[in-house]
């Protein structure tokens, strides 16, 4: 069964929750750009991880609260907000996810 592109992306937000940087990585393919606002983008899987190890190197874990979230087709917006372990918490007021 393949999951739908809403799901994909409510299971990405809950696996930072267990702190496996590999994990969160297999959810990016090679060629993958990853752009964290207000943050430069990164691209490629291996940037993605350096840049995902740089956020738990001060948390052990990080939980995003999936507060709204829409899909149609391919687009997945969601409202969010992010508890991070090791400092308070800070929020995004929209993220847009698609798949090309």
């Amino acid at each position: 069964m393949t999951n739908t592109p809403d799901e994909i992306i409510r299971s990405f937000c809950a696996k930072w929750a267990d702190g496996n940087v590999k994990e969160i990585v297999n959810y990016f393919d090679e060629n993958a750009i990853y752009h964290n606002i207000p943050m430069a983008p990164v691209n490629g899987v291996d940037e993605i991880r350096l840049f995902i190890e740089g956020f738990f190197s001060s948390a052990e874990s990080i939980d995003f609260e999936i507060l709204h979230q829409v899909a149609s087709g391919n687009i997945v917006m969601n409202d969010w907000r992010c508890n991070h372990a090791a400092s308070s918490s800070w929020s995004l007021q929209s993220t847009r996810w698609q798949n090309h």
